[in-house]
Protein backbone atom coordinates (compact mmCIF):
# COMPACT_ATOMS: atom_id res chain seq x y z
CA UNK A 1 0.00 0.00 0.00
CA UNK A 2 1.35 3.57 -0.76
CA UNK A 3 2.32 5.57 1.98
CA UNK A 4 -0.13 7.89 1.36
CA UNK A 5 -2.84 5.94 0.90
CA UNK A 6 -2.29 4.45 4.05
CA UNK A 7 -2.03 8.03 6.00
CA UNK A 8 -5.38 8.94 4.40
CA UNK A 9 -6.77 5.43 5.57
CA UNK A 10 -5.80 6.30 9.32
CA UNK A 11 -6.91 10.15 8.95
CA UNK A 12 -10.24 8.84 7.60
CA UNK A 13 -10.91 6.70 10.61
CA UNK A 14 -12.60 7.61 13.83
CA UNK A 15 -9.38 7.45 16.84
CA UNK A 16 -10.79 10.02 19.20
CA UNK A 17 -9.34 7.89 21.89
CA UNK A 18 -5.87 8.76 20.53
CA UNK A 19 -3.72 11.90 20.49
CA UNK A 20 -3.69 12.94 17.28
CA UNK A 21 -0.85 12.89 15.19
CA UNK A 22 0.04 16.76 14.12
CA UNK A 23 1.42 15.96 10.30
CA UNK A 24 -1.70 13.34 9.73
CA UNK A 25 -3.98 16.71 11.01
CA UNK A 26 -2.37 18.90 8.24
CA UNK A 27 -2.65 16.86 5.53
CA UNK A 28 -6.51 15.99 5.97
CA UNK A 29 -6.41 19.99 6.59
CA UNK A 30 -4.94 20.81 3.62
CA UNK A 31 -7.04 18.87 1.07
CA UNK A 32 -9.69 21.47 1.92
CA UNK A 33 -7.18 24.40 0.81
CA UNK A 34 -4.51 23.37 -1.72
CA UNK A 35 -3.07 26.62 -2.80
CA UNK A 36 1.15 28.23 -2.82
CA UNK A 37 0.63 30.36 0.20
CA UNK A 38 -0.58 27.55 2.71
CA UNK A 39 2.05 25.17 1.41
CA UNK A 40 4.61 27.72 1.73
CA UNK A 41 3.60 28.40 5.15
CA UNK A 42 3.75 24.63 6.20
CA UNK A 43 7.35 24.32 4.66
CA UNK A 44 8.51 27.10 6.60
CA UNK A 45 7.37 25.38 9.58
CA UNK A 46 7.90 21.64 8.57
CA UNK A 47 11.81 22.76 7.38
CA UNK A 48 13.26 23.66 10.85
CA UNK A 49 15.23 21.16 12.45
CA UNK A 50 14.72 20.48 15.94
CA UNK A 51 18.51 19.80 17.68
CA UNK A 52 17.51 18.83 20.39
CA UNK A 53 15.36 16.12 19.36
CA UNK A 54 17.17 14.62 16.22
CA UNK A 55 15.25 11.22 16.98
CA UNK A 56 12.05 12.66 16.58
CA UNK A 57 13.04 14.24 13.61
CA UNK A 58 14.61 11.51 11.56
CA UNK A 59 11.28 9.60 12.17
CA UNK A 60 9.71 13.20 11.35
CA UNK A 61 11.12 12.17 7.40
CA UNK A 62 8.52 10.26 6.41
CA UNK A 63 5.86 11.65 7.53
CA UNK A 64 6.86 14.96 5.22
CA UNK A 65 7.54 13.05 2.32
CA UNK A 66 4.42 11.24 2.40
CA UNK A 67 2.55 14.89 2.94
CA UNK A 68 4.54 17.08 -0.10
CA UNK A 69 4.37 14.17 -2.06
CA UNK A 70 0.85 14.22 -2.26
CA UNK A 71 0.82 17.86 -1.89
CA UNK A 72 2.42 17.46 -5.28
CA UNK A 73 0.12 14.85 -6.89
CA UNK A 74 -2.92 17.16 -6.38
CA UNK A 75 -0.90 19.61 -7.61
CA UNK A 76 -0.11 18.01 -10.97
CA UNK A 77 -3.38 16.59 -11.37
CA UNK A 78 -4.79 19.93 -11.07
CA UNK A 79 -1.94 21.09 -13.82
CA UNK A 80 -3.27 18.01 -15.73
CA UNK A 81 -7.24 19.36 -15.67
CA UNK A 82 -6.57 22.85 -15.61
CA UNK A 83 -4.18 22.20 -19.67
CA UNK A 84 -7.25 20.23 -20.54
CA UNK A 85 -9.80 22.96 -20.12
CA UNK A 86 -7.50 25.44 -21.53
CA UNK A 87 -6.66 23.25 -24.80
CA UNK A 88 -10.43 22.38 -24.81
CA UNK A 89 -11.36 26.34 -24.98
CA UNK A 90 -8.78 27.09 -27.55
CA UNK A 91 -10.48 24.59 -29.47
CA UNK A 92 -13.89 26.25 -29.10
CA UNK A 93 -12.87 29.61 -29.68
CA UNK A 94 -10.44 28.80 -32.83
CA UNK A 95 -14.16 27.47 -34.38
CA UNK A 96 -15.54 30.39 -32.85
CA UNK A 97 -13.02 32.94 -34.54
CA UNK A 98 -13.51 30.76 -37.71
CA UNK A 99 -16.91 30.96 -37.75
CA UNK A 100 -17.16 27.69 -37.67
CA UNK A 101 -19.80 27.11 -35.04
CA UNK A 102 -23.26 26.11 -34.84
CA UNK A 103 -25.95 28.12 -33.31
CA UNK A 104 -26.48 26.00 -30.45
CA UNK A 105 -23.28 26.06 -29.43
CA UNK A 106 -23.29 29.66 -29.44
CA UNK A 107 -26.14 29.76 -27.51
CA UNK A 108 -25.29 26.95 -25.07
CA UNK A 109 -22.44 29.66 -23.84
CA UNK A 110 -24.33 32.96 -24.72
CA UNK A 111 -21.87 34.03 -27.08
CA UNK A 112 -23.26 35.70 -31.00
CA UNK A 113 -21.76 35.37 -34.04
CA UNK A 114 -17.92 36.35 -35.14
CA UNK A 115 -18.62 38.82 -37.12
CA UNK A 116 -14.80 39.35 -38.18
CA UNK A 117 -13.22 37.74 -40.81
CA UNK A 118 -12.16 34.68 -40.97
CA UNK A 119 -8.48 35.30 -39.58
CA UNK A 120 -5.50 33.52 -41.10
CA UNK A 121 -2.91 30.93 -38.50
CA UNK A 122 -0.88 34.22 -37.20
CA UNK A 123 -3.97 36.33 -36.65
CA UNK A 124 -5.61 32.93 -35.04
CA UNK A 125 -2.78 33.29 -32.13
CA UNK A 126 -3.36 37.57 -32.04
CA UNK A 127 -6.49 36.73 -31.35
CA UNK A 128 -6.04 34.02 -28.48
CA UNK A 129 -3.39 35.84 -26.63
CA UNK A 130 -6.06 38.53 -26.79
CA UNK A 131 -8.97 36.68 -25.59
CA UNK A 132 -10.08 36.82 -21.39
CA UNK A 133 -11.82 33.63 -21.25
CA UNK A 134 -8.47 31.68 -22.91
CA UNK A 135 -5.80 34.03 -20.40
CA UNK A 136 -7.67 33.36 -17.56
CA UNK A 137 -7.45 29.58 -17.91
CA UNK A 138 -3.61 29.90 -19.26
CA UNK A 139 -3.00 32.26 -15.68
CA UNK A 140 -4.86 28.80 -13.99
CA UNK A 141 -2.02 26.23 -15.58
CA UNK A 142 0.82 28.91 -15.12
CA UNK A 143 -0.27 28.66 -11.23
CA UNK A 144 -0.60 25.68 -11.03
CA UNK A 145 2.61 24.82 -13.13
CA UNK A 146 4.96 27.58 -10.03
CA UNK A 147 2.85 25.42 -7.22
CA UNK A 148 4.42 21.65 -8.48
CA UNK A 149 7.67 23.72 -9.03
CA UNK A 150 7.75 24.76 -6.08
CA UNK A 151 6.74 21.11 -4.39
CA UNK A 152 9.21 19.51 -6.42
CA UNK A 153 12.11 21.40 -4.58
CA UNK A 154 10.33 20.68 -1.23
CA UNK A 155 10.68 17.35 -1.97
CA UNK A 156 14.52 17.61 -2.99
CA UNK A 157 14.90 19.52 0.32
CA UNK A 158 13.12 16.70 2.08
CA UNK A 159 15.71 14.23 0.64
CA UNK A 160 18.49 15.95 1.72
CA UNK A 161 17.12 16.45 5.27
CA UNK A 162 18.68 13.18 6.01
CA UNK A 163 22.04 14.17 5.29
CA UNK A 164 21.33 17.38 6.91
CA UNK A 165 20.50 15.16 10.58
CA UNK A 166 23.33 13.14 9.88
CA UNK A 167 25.95 16.23 9.73
CA UNK A 168 24.21 17.22 13.23
CA UNK A 169 24.72 14.21 14.78
CA UNK A 170 28.05 14.09 13.94
CA UNK A 171 29.07 17.20 14.67
CA UNK A 172 27.38 15.92 18.37
CA UNK A 173 29.74 13.41 18.38
CA UNK A 174 32.17 16.24 17.53
CA UNK A 175 31.69 18.49 20.44
CA UNK A 176 31.30 15.53 22.63
CA UNK A 177 34.34 14.30 22.06
CA UNK A 178 33.23 11.24 19.92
Amino acid sequence: MHRATALYTYADRNFSDLTPDPILSQICEAHMSLDHETILAEWKNDSAIDETRIAYEITRTPHLHAKYLDYYMQAKGKVIVSEKKYNTMRWVKRKYFRGEMEKHELAERGWSQWNGLKPSNSELNDLFDADRDLNDLLERVKYWQMVVQGLEYIMKQISQRDWSLKSIVEYTKYLNGG
